[in-house]
This record gives C-alpha cells, sequence and structure tokens, in this order.
C-alpha cells in the first residue's frame, strides 16, 4: 500500500483530483490504497471544528472516531454523549458549536459521504450501501442522500462514475 500524507497536503484540486486518479487506478489490484486514497480525499474537504466554546480537542477526537466506528449503527445523542462524559444538552450545545451542525444531521452527512465513497469504489447495490451505511431502509437512504447531495443516489453514482472515468483517461 502507498502511504500518503494526506495531513499535510494542500487543498486544492489537484491534491483531491490525485488522490481520486490513485483510487481508481488501485481499485482492482489494491482496494486498501483505494479506501486510503478515498478516506483521505474526505480529510481534504471536511473542515476543522471550532472549538470555542465547544468541545474539548480529546472530546472532538473522540465523538469523530467514535461516529466513525459506529456509522452503520443505530446512534443517538446520549450514547456519544456518555462516551464523552456529558449531559446529552449540555453535548448537543457544545456539538453544534465544534461541528456547525446539529449532531444527527452531522451523522446523516457522515453517512451520506460514506455512502458516496462505496457508490465509487465498490458495486455494491444502492440497497446493500444504505443499511452498511446506518440508513434504516433504501427509502429512507435515497431521501437523506437527496436532501445532502442534491441528486438521487443512483444518478449522482451514475454522474460521478462518469466523471471519473473521464479525469482517468486524461
Amino acid at each position: 500500500m502507498a502511504h500518503l500524507e494526506v495531513d499535510a497536503a494542500p487543498i486544492t484540486g489537484g491534491a483531491v483530483a490525485g488522490l481520486i486518479r490513485e483510487a481508481l487506478a488501485s481499485l482492482d489490484k489494491d482496494q486498501e490504497t483505494a479506501r486510503h486514497c478515498l478516506m483521505g480525499v474526505e480529510r481534504l474537504l471536511t473542515p476543522e471544528p471550532s472549538l470555542g466554546g465547544g468541545l474539548a480537542v480529546w472530546q472532538v477526537k473522540r465523538v469523530r472516531k467514535y461516529i466513525d466506528a459506529h456509522l452503520a449503527e443505530h446512534m443517538s445523542v446520549q450514547t456519544v454523549a456518555r462516551e464523552v462524559r456529558l449531559g446529552p444538552s449540555h453535548f448537543s450545545r457544545t456539538f453544534r458549536k465544534s461541528f456547525g451542525l446539529p449532531f444527527m444531521q452531522f451523522v446523516a452527512r457522515k453517512r451520506v459521504e460514506r455512502a458516496q465513497r462505496m457508490m465509487v469504489a465498490t458495486d455494491f447495490r444502492l440497497c446493500e450501501i444504505a443499511l452498511l451505511c446506518g440508513f434504516a431502509d433504501q427509502a429512507h437512504f435515497s431521501r437523506a442522500f437527496h436532501h445532502h447531495a442534491g441528486e438521487t443516489p443512483a444518478r449522482w453514482r451514475r454522474l460521478a462514475l462518469g466523471e471519473l472515468a473521464l479525469r482517468f483517461r486524461k
């Protein structure tokens, strides 16, 4: 697997495009490298949270880690608040200050982002991706996906795969 210095890379279209090209080139022979590249793209495109009046740095890290590890499962404010030793109300307020979104909207966005990565990197059916990303069913997935991405999952996948194929050929 190639080692990539994603965190040190400047956030540019070229950096993102390079990671996507490497992911596409690695899909057939090295899925771990492809997965690493796509996670790098996500890190480049996800803004760092504002910590002023929000969660402590250790809490932000623990929340991110917990959400990533449990994205396919039912997740509640109460459960994640317990992980960072806060009550649900205080956690909700400080989470929003730190991440700029209410907790459940943030989780839904993360689920859609994971689904987008899976739609590009795998040939799983949309109903499988929906369940693997923590959506109750494909209808719930489609509604959330359209809300966050502005397209239906099927259309987004067609457009993304077509665009990536064109970029890869250049």
